[in-house]
């Protein structure tokens, strides 16, 4: 089974990405799963853009990121908590 673990947060300072690292991590001990992690802090798209007149899109990035997750079997969405609850 391929999961992919998607580590959600863009801001500076995150630390979710760091839970998405420790699953990836202790997913590797089983046998049967491969994972792939995906970093949208890494993948240009607009919508995590800051400042959305700077962006610029490349289509290689979003067919590598529809690839990614278009292989998964399953998806990990790794998201910050705000204010006491979910994102």
């Amino acid at each position: 089974m391929k999961i992919a673990i998607i580590s959600a947060s863009t801001r500076t300072g995150r630390q979710s990405h760091k839970v998405a690292l420790g699953l990836e991590l202790a997913l590797t001990k089983f046998d049967n799963i491969s994972t792939e992690l995906i970093d949208l802090k890494a993948v240009n798209l607009p919508v995590f853009e800051e400042v959305m007149d700077k962006a610029v899109v490349k289509q290689e990035e979003i067919k590598t990121l529809h690839e990614q997750l278009n292989t998964a079997d399953a998806f990990v969405f790794v998201t910050p908590e705000y204010n006491g609850n979910y994102s």
